[in-house]
């Protein structure tokens, strides 16, 4: 699996990676300046239960993480069930 704007997953992780990534559900990989930003910013391996490890930098004041595809999947769920009748 490859992120575009953050590289490809790396293939060799560390031991507390490794225990990071199962018992928290993310690890610190590297910084980096994608394109289009200022600075460097952190760029972590998340785990999804649904879509399995993604890189990807903290999001908003807390530092949450978002997977993409579980964001498009549910957007377009919202989009059929406003389209579709309602059978009652």
């Amino acid at each position: 699996m490859c992120n575009s704007k953050f590289g490809s997953i790396p293939n060799k992780l560390s031991i507390k990676q490794h225990l990071e990534l199962a018992l928290v559900g993310f690890t610190f990989i590297r910084y980096m300046k994608p394109e289009g930003y200022s600075s460097a910013v952190p760029v972590y391996l998340v785990r999804c239960s649904q879509h399995g490890r993604y890189l990807e930098k903290p999001s908003g004041y807390t530092g949450y993480f978002v997977c993409t595809s579980c964001l498009e999947e549910t957007q377009i769920l919202r989009s059929r069930k406003n389209v579709m009748p309602h059978l009652s």
